[in-house]
Parts: C-alpha cells; structure tokens; sequence
C-alpha cells in the first residue's frame, strides 16, 4: 500500500513540474510518463487520465494552503493581529499553489471545459475553508467586542471572498509586483486597525 502511494505521488510530483512549466495543455500523458520514470501503463492504473491526475494535483495544492493558513491562523490568538497575519500572508499562499496560479485565469476567461471545471472544483476546496474561517472569526470578533454587531458574518465572509479572489487577478497581472504588496499591506493595516477595536 505505501509503494502506491509513493508510486502515486511521485506522478503527482513529476505532472505538477510540467503542468507548471507548460500548462495543462501542451503536457502530455508520455512526458509525465517520462518525467515519472513510470510505464504509461503504470500512470493508468493510477489515474484514468490526464484531467484526474491535472484534478489531483489542485486538489493537493489546495490542502496545502488551507494548511498553511491554518498554521498562520494558529500563531495568533489575537484576533486583530491573526487577520491582518492572514491578510498578508494569503496572497503568498494562492502563489504557492503554482499549478493552480499558472491556470488562474481560465476561471474567468473559459466559457467551459474540463480546465475550467477542475479549476472550479479546486476553488471550492479553499473557498469552502476560507468562507468558514471567516464567519467564525466575525462571530469571534462580534463576541470579543473588536467588530462591530453590525457586521454580519455570512455577508462578511463572502464580502472577503469577493475581495481576495479579485486581488488574485491583481496580483497575477500586475507588473510592478514590489508596489502593489507594499499597497495591499499598507491598506489592510488600514482597515483593520479603523474596523477592529482592541481586545
């Protein structure tokens, strides 16, 4: 069972190197055979194909960062200073998930397809996380006193999904990366320290 899953995760390891470097759709399942050091037969008996190994490896790098920001969220009981460390650190986080990031735009410029559907359902791994943690940390902060009980959790929590996936898009395209993190830093110091009172 363990050499599966080494089996397995190294295909993984070798389709995410070239789904990085060449996208999707110029990868083909022979150069992730090759990259493996695998049999093509052997990659088949892993996966039924490139889309369920291209799914897989999102899938991971999903995991990966809701780990991440789970560690961030953990270093700071504070709730002021834990939103504005997972502010931060967020925009470092989506670009950890390079397959993911190399393919972001196809959320938005496909009208359909099976990149667009594997990116979608790798979205809704870490939109699912993210929406949770942030209704619970407006109800911990409704409770604490430090947010206002006008502030809705529901309406907060999509409110911040709406704005990080557009700073997604920002932060891919922008050429003047340096300018545009200072900014973003500057304006989340900004708007926590108006909307959040001490604790």
């Amino acid at each position: 069972m363990k050499d599966k899953s080494k089996i397995r995760d190294s295909i993984l390891s070798a389709a995410a190197s070239l789904f990085e470097q060449y996208g999707y759709e110029k990868t083909t399942m022979d150069e992730i055979a090759a990259a493996s050091h695998k049999a093509k037969a052997s990659i088949y008996y892993h996966f039924d194909s490139k889309i369920d190994i291209f799914k897989a490896v999102l899938r991971q790098e999903m995991e990966y960062v809701i780990r991440h920001m789970s560690e961030i969220v953990g270093k700071y009981p504070e709730q002021k200073s834990q939103i504005t460390a997972y502010l931060k650190a967020r925009t470092d986080a989506i670009g950890y998930a390079r397959v993911f990031y190399r393919h972001i735009m196809s959320l938005y410029m496909d009208r359909s397809g099976e990149v667009k559907e594997a990116m979608e359902e790798a979205r809704k791994i870490f939109d699912d996380w993210e929406y949770g943690y942030f209704v619970k940390a407006c109800n911990n902060g409704r409770e604490t006193g430090i947010l206002s009980k006008a502030v809705q959790p529901e309406a907060f929590g999509n409110t911040m999904l709406v704005i990080l996936k557009g700073l997604e898009i920002q932060f891919k395209n922008y050429e003047d990366q340096e300018a545009l993190r200072s900014t973003y830093d500057a304006i989340i110091d900004i708007l926590v320290t108006n909307n959040f009172r001490q604790e």
